[in-house]
């Protein structure tokens, strides 16, 4: 009878799997630092809040770290309601490629032509700085809280660069946006004050 047993293994998995899918992804998050990371996927999607076009990538450093993405917007609207390029997401996204992977970027006339050049190194490897960052979320009850663990990436390199970081510049602060909801949010719904240990008189 074998040891660990076919069943075994798959009970397990299986299981695994259900709890991943039931509470999400239970393996711990990536710290901050220098990595070696995969570019696992490639995606475009529209962002929810403003429909602007974006490239999502999601980035994994060992199989017992939870993998995470990152967004490059590619256009967005300008006050006068016209759709034009996002300097900043579009900027951001050559760097990766040139940076990471060496990429001589074409240019692009459309939006798949930029995935199509991410989805080149898709499966490659490259050094990422990552920072993790705060963040608001509100939990099923309603209730704000703030997250200090998620991953940004910060800048990136190739497999043979030796990356350099400022230790204090890894964890980062909630941006001007969240902190105004933080303070509005603890105005109205202050810390319930810590209990106080009950003493009696009793001399023993």
């Amino acid at each position: 009878m074998a040891l660990l047993s076919k069943a075994t293994i798959t009970g397990v998995v299986t299981k695994r799997q259900e709890q991943q899918s039931k509470f999400g992804d239970t393996r711990p998050r990536i710290e901050p630092g220098i990595h070696v990371l995969t570019l696992s996927s490639v995606t475009i999607e529209t962002a929810k809040e403003s429909g602007n076009p974006m490239i999502v990538i999601e980035l994994s450093a060992t199989k017992d770290k939870q993998p995470f993405k990152e967004f490059f917007v590619l256009s967005s609207k300008n006050e006068q309601g016209q759709v034009v390029p996002n300097e900043n997401g579009l900027n951001k996204a050559v760097l990766f490629l040139v940076d990471g992977f060496g990429h001589e970027v074409p240019e692009c006339n459309t939006e798949i032509d930029i995935l199509n050049e991410f989805i080149k190194f898709k499966g490659k490897t490259f050094k990422g700085a990552v920072q993790v960052r705060e963040k608001l979320f509100t939990t099923d009850k309603g209730v704000l809280k703030i997250d200090k663990t998620t991953p940004k990436l910060w800048y990136v390199g190739s497999i043979d660069k030796d990356l350099k970081i400022k230790p204090e510049r890894l964890h980062l602060p909630l941006n001007t946006e969240d902190q105004k909801k933080w303070l509005e949010y603890q105005k109205y719904n202050p810390a319930p004050a810590p209990e106080t240990e009950k003493k009696d008189n009793l001399p023993f």
